[in-house]
């Protein structure tokens, strides 16, 4: 975050006194509440341990009451049954009503024989059970003075307890003399007075949490404290001093258990009521410390505004300057820091000033001028020192370059019209070439096309002249195996001729019986003589065809080689021709490609006419612009070590001679072959500098 001059002075030093009295504030207000909670600690548990002194002095009194009073003889008479206790008992209920008119304390006292049963009470109109088996009762029998716990009076519906005494006569028990405390009387006189700050109270609950004495009569023996976490800790503790919140109120009490009864006595109250007066000085401190830091605040903003105005206006001035104004004037007059930074901007301006007239010279063009260097430590004099001296320099030198730009460039723009007027020609022979080339590539495919199909013709042939020749034999072969069967018909007729002839004899021989047999023998033997003759000249075609196919078969054999060999001549023909096509097609291609590159040498030779003609005209622009410079009174001579030569006219004459023109012919009787010769592309080199040096010179500027 960007925070200014004003900003970074002000928020820290606000922050550090208001984090500075917060702190102190804090720490004072943590003490004092610290200090005053254990003061309300002390002061609670002083009033409890009083109380609990003061409930043992009363118990102690009335326990001394009935002891002394179990000891009179008229209870120790009244209590066997006879005639004497009868008159007895009514003696003693006038004496017991005495005490308890004369002890308030009291709500009534009884005199009970050894069974449990009231034989004289202080009060005719209250009616007792048998106490036979009451705890207190046994153990007061039995000769101990016994405390009973708090319990609800039958009669007033209040707090009471018990304390029994053991009525003896004759070094024996006779009965118990039972003294009924109303707890009340201890509450009015010891609970009730207490008073911690506004609201805060003393209480007595018993053993098991019910509240026996309390300020708010409502609360006794209807409120529990085991009903609530503070009671159940004040329950488990002897005594202790804890923090709980009561209907929303934030209290202390402290509370101490009677170890003779188990009662337990508390007092509490309300730390806000008792923290009051430290919480009114706590305000009281934070107005104070709100007005003192409101104070410190205003006097640091108006030590800060005189540090930051100026400050500011100075910055104004600074932005000024940085923003090229140099017509600020700086009014400040001080004698402290900000006074000097105030005279150092002045002297930084008036130096400033200095140096933007020099600068509006040197952009006039004046180059004379003098830059004044104020100290070793003027960078910005030395800087423009080293400027003035450099550009003059450099002026020099482009005005020599100019010059040389605007002859070269005349020079290049007539060597570039030269390679223009080439290469145009160069392209048209090379398109002619192309042309020719063309038609021969069209040829030669044509005869290898016409090639292959020979070669698939011959190849055919080949093949079908060894299939006739496999025919042939198989034919020769075919002819000799019907030859061998018609010899064997030739048999069959032989036999059969001979059968015919047994059979004409075995005719005649039957005599007119056999006549019939002798005529079929008869057709039998001219049908063998037919077959015979049949086979025989079967037999010489067979032999004569076998002769013929055999000569067949020869002749075959023989052609089939010279075939193979007129279908191999074949195939190297065609791919002599298949290798000539290609050839041709590269020769084509490189011709297309020296056309491309006729035709671009071309272009780039008219774009560098062009150029050349652009750059003489910007040359002599350059020229007019440097004379607006004045370098010296003898501005026009220049020294020997800025010159530069001028070798670009040579050069470009050197490059352009040794062209041939594309016209010119090789005669074969000089070696050549009559064909037009085609230069190569030299533009090329040329316009890709090759070892032209004079590049150098250019980059130079």
């Amino acid at each position: 975050m960007k925070c200014n001059l004003r900003e970074k002075f002000l928020f820290p030093i606000s922050a550090l006194i208001i984090v500075g009295m917060g702190i102190s504030m804090a720490v004072a207000y943590i003490s004092s509440t610290n200090a005053v909670e254990q003061t309300i600690k002390d002061q609670l548990s002083q009033i409890v341990t009083l109380t609990v002194q003061s409930l043992e002095s009363w118990i102690k009194e009335a326990e001394a009451d009935v002891t002394s009073w179990s000891e009179t003889p008229i209870y120790a008479t009244a209590v066997p049954n006879s005639l004497e206790a009868a008159s007895a008992r009514a003696a003693a209920a006038v004496e017991l009503a005495k005490l308890q008119r004369n002890y308030d304390c009291y709500e009534r006292i009884h005199l009970i024989n050894a069974s449990g049963d009231v034989i004289a009470s202080s009060s005719a109109e209250s009616a007792i059970a048998n106490l036979a088996e009451s705890p207190y009762f046994q153990q007061a029998l039995s000769g101990k003075l016994t405390l009973s716990d708090v319990e609800k009076s039958d009669i007033s519906g209040k707090p009471v307890f018990m304390i029994a005494a053991p009525v003896k006569g004759q070094d024996q028990i006779l009965g118990v003399l039972i003294g009924v405390v109303s707890l009340e009387q201890f509450g009015q006189k010891f609970i009730d007075p207490v008073k911690v700050g506004d609201t805060g109270y003393a209480y007595v609950f018993r053993r098991d949490g019910v509240v026996v004495a309390h300020p708010k009569k409502e609360n006794i023996l209807t409120l529990n404290v085991t009903d609530y976490d503070f009671g159940k800790k004040m329950i488990g503790q002897s005594h202790a001093v804890i923090a709980y919140d009561w209907e929303g109120v934030h209290k202390l009490v402290a509370f101490q258990r009677l170890e003779t009864t188990g009662w337990t006595i508390g007092a509490g109250a309300a730390t806000r009521e008792m923290l009051a007066p430290i919480y009114h000085m706590a305000y009281i401190n934070s107005g104070v410390a709100g007005l003192v830091i409101v104070v410190l605040i205003a006097f640091i903003v108006a030590l800060v505004r005189s540090i930051v105005t100026p400050l500011q206006r100075i910055v104004t001035i600074a932005n000024a300057i940085g923003d090229g104004d140099m017509q600020q004037e700086i009014s400040i007059v001080r004698y402290d820091e900000i006074g000097i930074l105030a005279e150092a901007m002045r002297r930084m301006v008036a130096n400033l000033n200095a140096a933007v007239q020099v600068a509006g010279q040197i952009a006039n063009g004046d180059m004379t001028v003098v830059v004044p260097v104020r100290s070793e430590r003027d960078a910005l004099g030395k800087a423009l020192t080293a400027m003035t001296i450099k550009l003059r320099d450099i002026i020099r030198d482009v005005k020599v370059a100019a010059e040389n730009v605007a002859s070269g460039s005349q020079f290049m723009s007539s060597g570039s019209e030269e390679l223009s007027q080439g290469a145009t020609e160069q392209a048209a022979a090379a398109e002619q070439a192309s042309s020719s080339m063309e038609e021969m590539a069209a040829n030669i495919c044509q005869n290898a096309e016409n090639a292959r199909q020979t070669e698939m013709i011959a190849t055919k042939a080949a093949q079908d002249a060894h299939d006739s020749g496999q025919a042939v034999a198989e034919t020769v072969l075919a002819i000799k195996e019907i030859a061998r069967k018609v010899q064997i018909i030739e048999e069959l007729a032989r036999q059969t001729r001979m059968l015919s002839l047994n059979a004409t004899i075995e005719a005649a021989k039957a005599q007119e019986f056999g006549k019939g047999f002798g005529v079929v023998a008869a057709e039998v033997r001219a049908l063998a003589e037919r077959s015979q003759s049949a086979a025989s000249e079967i037999t010489n075609l067979a032999d004569a065809s076998v002769k013929i196919a055999e000569v067949a078969g020869e002749r075959l054999r023989t052609l089939v080689p010279d075939i193979r060999k007129t279908a191999e001549l074949v195939q190297e023909i065609s791919a002599a021709t298949s290798e000539q096509e290609r050839g041709t097609g590269q020769i084509n291609t490189a011709i297309q490609q020296l056309d491309q590159v006729i035709q671009q040498n071309a272009t780039a030779s008219e774009e560098m006419a062009s150029t050349s003609e652009e750059l003489a005209s910007q040359a002599e622009h350059l020229q007019g612009v440097i004379e607006f410079f004045k370098i010296q009174n003898n501005q026009e001579s220049v020294p020997p070590q800025h010159s530069i030569p001028n070798p670009m006219a040579a050069r470009l004459h050197a490059k352009i001679a040794h062209l041939k023109h594309p016209n010119d012919v090789i005669s074969p009787k000089n070696g050549g072959n009559g064909h037009a010769h085609v230069p190569q592309p030299v533009f090329t080199k040329f316009i890709e500098g090759g070892d032209d040096a004079l590049d150098e010179g250019f980059e130079r500027y």
